[in-house]
Protein backbone atom coordinates (compact mmCIF):
# COMPACT_ATOMS: atom_id res chain seq x y z
CA UNK A 1 0.00 0.00 0.00
CA UNK A 2 1.07 3.56 -0.73
CA UNK A 3 1.41 5.55 2.52
CA UNK A 4 1.06 9.32 2.56
CA UNK A 5 0.56 11.98 5.24
CA UNK A 6 -3.25 11.84 4.99
CA UNK A 7 -3.26 8.11 5.70
CA UNK A 8 -1.02 8.59 8.75
CA UNK A 9 -3.23 11.41 10.05
CA UNK A 10 -6.27 9.16 9.70
CA UNK A 11 -4.46 6.39 11.61
CA UNK A 12 -3.75 8.83 14.47
CA UNK A 13 -7.35 10.03 14.53
CA UNK A 14 -8.75 6.49 14.48
CA UNK A 15 -6.47 5.48 17.34
CA UNK A 16 -7.51 8.34 19.62
CA UNK A 17 -11.19 7.92 18.77
CA UNK A 18 -10.98 4.43 20.30
CA UNK A 19 -9.15 5.50 23.47
CA UNK A 20 -11.00 6.15 26.73
CA UNK A 21 -7.92 6.81 28.82
CA UNK A 22 -4.19 6.97 28.24
CA UNK A 23 -1.18 6.51 30.51
CA UNK A 24 2.47 6.82 29.61
CA UNK A 25 5.90 7.43 31.04
CA UNK A 26 8.04 9.93 29.15
CA UNK A 27 11.46 11.47 28.89
CA UNK A 28 11.78 15.11 27.88
CA UNK A 29 15.09 16.47 26.64
CA UNK A 30 15.83 20.19 26.39
CA UNK A 31 18.77 22.52 27.04
CA UNK A 32 20.99 19.46 27.64
CA UNK A 33 18.70 18.41 30.50
CA UNK A 34 16.77 15.12 30.66
CA UNK A 35 13.51 15.05 32.61
CA UNK A 36 11.39 12.02 33.48
CA UNK A 37 7.64 12.10 33.93
CA UNK A 38 4.27 10.39 33.70
CA UNK A 39 1.16 11.52 31.87
CA UNK A 40 -2.44 10.41 32.32
CA UNK A 41 -5.41 11.49 30.21
CA UNK A 42 -9.05 10.46 30.54
CA UNK A 43 -11.83 11.62 28.26
CA UNK A 44 -13.27 14.08 28.01
CA UNK A 45 -11.08 16.59 29.88
CA UNK A 46 -9.01 15.08 32.70
CA UNK A 47 -5.24 15.51 32.36
CA UNK A 48 -2.40 14.89 34.79
CA UNK A 49 1.33 15.37 34.11
CA UNK A 50 3.98 14.73 36.76
CA UNK A 51 7.70 15.45 36.47
CA UNK A 52 10.09 13.59 38.79
CA UNK A 53 13.52 14.18 40.28
CA UNK A 54 15.75 11.09 40.10
CA UNK A 55 12.86 9.08 38.59
CA UNK A 56 11.07 8.95 41.97
CA UNK A 57 10.30 12.26 43.71
CA UNK A 58 7.60 14.49 42.15
CA UNK A 59 8.99 17.94 41.34
CA UNK A 60 6.20 19.47 39.23
CA UNK A 61 2.59 18.29 39.05
CA UNK A 62 0.17 19.64 36.44
CA UNK A 63 -3.54 18.79 36.62
CA UNK A 64 -6.41 20.05 34.49
CA UNK A 65 -10.09 19.48 33.84
CA UNK A 66 -12.59 21.40 31.73
CA UNK A 67 -12.53 24.39 34.09
CA UNK A 68 -9.20 24.71 35.90
CA UNK A 69 -5.47 24.16 35.40
CA UNK A 70 -3.32 23.60 38.51
CA UNK A 71 0.47 23.55 38.70
CA UNK A 72 2.26 22.42 41.87
CA UNK A 73 5.99 23.22 42.21
CA UNK A 74 7.41 21.03 44.94
CA UNK A 75 10.69 22.77 45.81
CA UNK A 76 8.90 26.01 46.74
CA UNK A 77 5.60 24.37 47.75
CA UNK A 78 3.51 26.63 45.55
CA UNK A 79 0.29 25.86 43.66
CA UNK A 80 -0.79 28.08 40.79
CA UNK A 81 -4.30 28.08 39.33
CA UNK A 82 -5.57 29.14 35.91
CA UNK A 83 -9.14 29.46 34.70
CA UNK A 84 -9.72 27.55 31.44
CA UNK A 85 -13.01 29.25 30.59
CA UNK A 86 -13.13 32.20 28.22
CA UNK A 87 -14.84 35.51 28.93
CA UNK A 88 -18.19 34.27 27.64
CA UNK A 89 -18.02 31.38 30.11
CA UNK A 90 -17.74 28.57 27.56
CA UNK A 91 -15.05 25.93 27.84
CA UNK A 92 -11.82 26.61 26.04
CA UNK A 93 -11.18 22.88 25.88
CA UNK A 94 -12.85 21.10 22.96
CA UNK A 95 -16.03 19.09 23.59
CA UNK A 96 -15.75 16.99 20.45
CA UNK A 97 -13.71 13.87 19.98
CA UNK A 98 -10.01 14.23 19.20
CA UNK A 99 -9.46 14.89 15.53
CA UNK A 100 -5.91 15.44 14.35
CA UNK A 101 -7.19 17.14 11.20
CA UNK A 102 -7.79 20.25 13.30
CA UNK A 103 -4.01 20.68 13.27
CA UNK A 104 -4.21 20.94 9.50
CA UNK A 105 -5.82 24.36 9.93
CA UNK A 106 -2.58 25.67 11.39
CA UNK A 107 0.17 23.36 10.11
CA UNK A 108 1.35 21.84 6.87
CA UNK A 109 2.11 18.10 7.14
CA UNK A 110 4.65 16.08 5.24
CA UNK A 111 6.03 12.57 5.64
CA UNK A 112 9.82 12.28 5.87
CA UNK A 113 12.10 9.30 5.37
CA UNK A 114 10.84 8.07 1.99
CA UNK A 115 7.37 7.37 3.42
CA UNK A 116 8.47 4.12 5.07
CA UNK A 117 8.74 2.79 8.62
CA UNK A 118 12.18 3.50 10.09
CA UNK A 119 13.79 2.98 13.52
CA UNK A 120 12.71 5.60 16.03
CA UNK A 121 16.29 6.11 17.19
CA UNK A 122 19.70 5.80 15.62
CA UNK A 123 23.00 5.35 17.43
CA UNK A 124 23.84 9.06 17.25
CA UNK A 125 20.51 10.26 18.67
CA UNK A 126 21.22 12.56 21.64
CA UNK A 127 17.92 11.82 23.35
CA UNK A 128 18.45 8.05 23.13
CA UNK A 129 22.02 8.33 24.49
CA UNK A 130 20.91 10.39 27.49
CA UNK A 131 18.03 8.01 28.26
CA UNK A 132 20.29 4.94 28.19
CA UNK A 133 22.70 6.67 30.58
CA UNK A 134 19.92 7.30 33.10
CA UNK A 135 17.47 4.47 32.48
CA UNK A 136 19.43 1.42 31.37
CA UNK A 137 16.37 -0.84 30.96
CA UNK A 138 14.78 1.43 28.35
CA UNK A 139 14.20 -0.36 25.05
CA UNK A 140 13.92 1.17 21.59
CA UNK A 141 10.19 1.22 20.67
CA UNK A 142 10.85 0.02 17.13
CA UNK A 143 9.95 1.50 13.74
CA UNK A 144 7.80 4.55 13.10
CA UNK A 145 6.70 7.06 10.49
CA UNK A 146 8.07 10.58 10.87
CA UNK A 147 5.75 13.52 10.17
CA UNK A 148 7.10 17.06 9.83
CA UNK A 149 4.75 19.92 10.75
CA UNK A 150 5.40 23.52 9.77
CA UNK A 151 3.08 26.43 10.69
CA UNK A 152 1.02 28.08 7.97
CA UNK A 153 1.30 31.34 9.90
CA UNK A 154 4.70 31.82 11.58
CA UNK A 155 3.12 34.12 14.17
CA UNK A 156 0.87 31.32 15.42
CA UNK A 157 1.96 28.09 17.04
CA UNK A 158 5.37 26.49 17.23
CA UNK A 159 8.13 27.24 14.72
CA UNK A 160 8.43 23.57 13.85
CA UNK A 161 7.25 20.17 15.03
CA UNK A 162 8.05 16.54 14.26
CA UNK A 163 6.03 13.58 15.46
CA UNK A 164 6.89 9.89 15.23
CA UNK A 165 3.93 7.55 14.75
CA UNK A 166 3.69 3.76 15.00
CA UNK A 167 2.08 1.72 12.25
CA UNK A 168 -1.22 1.61 14.18
CA UNK A 169 -1.32 5.39 14.75
CA UNK A 170 0.18 5.86 18.21
CA UNK A 171 2.36 8.96 18.72
CA UNK A 172 5.50 7.84 20.57
CA UNK A 173 7.78 10.84 20.10
CA UNK A 174 7.39 14.58 19.56
CA UNK A 175 10.03 17.21 18.92
CA UNK A 176 9.13 20.88 18.93
CA UNK A 177 11.07 24.06 18.23
CA UNK A 178 9.80 27.42 19.46
CA UNK A 179 11.97 30.54 19.19
CA UNK A 180 14.98 28.27 18.50
CA UNK A 181 14.38 26.35 21.75
CA UNK A 182 13.98 22.62 20.99
CA UNK A 183 12.15 20.14 23.22
CA UNK A 184 12.29 16.43 22.43
CA UNK A 185 10.01 13.92 24.20
CA UNK A 186 9.66 10.14 23.97
CA UNK A 187 6.62 8.29 25.33
CA UNK A 188 6.99 4.68 26.47
CA UNK A 189 5.26 1.97 28.51
CA UNK A 190 1.98 3.26 27.10
CA UNK A 191 -1.29 1.85 28.36
CA UNK A 192 -4.22 3.15 26.33
CA UNK A 193 -7.62 1.75 27.33
CA UNK A 194 -10.02 1.35 24.43
CA UNK A 195 -13.75 1.56 24.06
CA UNK A 196 -15.50 -1.74 23.49
CA UNK A 197 -17.69 -1.60 20.40
CA UNK A 198 -20.68 -3.96 20.39
CA UNK A 199 -21.69 -4.95 16.88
Amino acid sequence: DIIDDKIILQKITNHFLRVNSYYSKFFEYSADSLKFGKIFFKKPHLLSITYYDNLKTPSIVIKADSEKLYVYIANIRVVTEQDLKNKEGSDTMPDKEFNVYRLAKFYNFSLTGDNILKPLFNEDDKLYKRIIEKYSTFSNPGKTYNLSLTPKNVELGLNKMNIWVTEDGLIVRAKTVDNNYPIDAIFFELFPKFRIHIQ
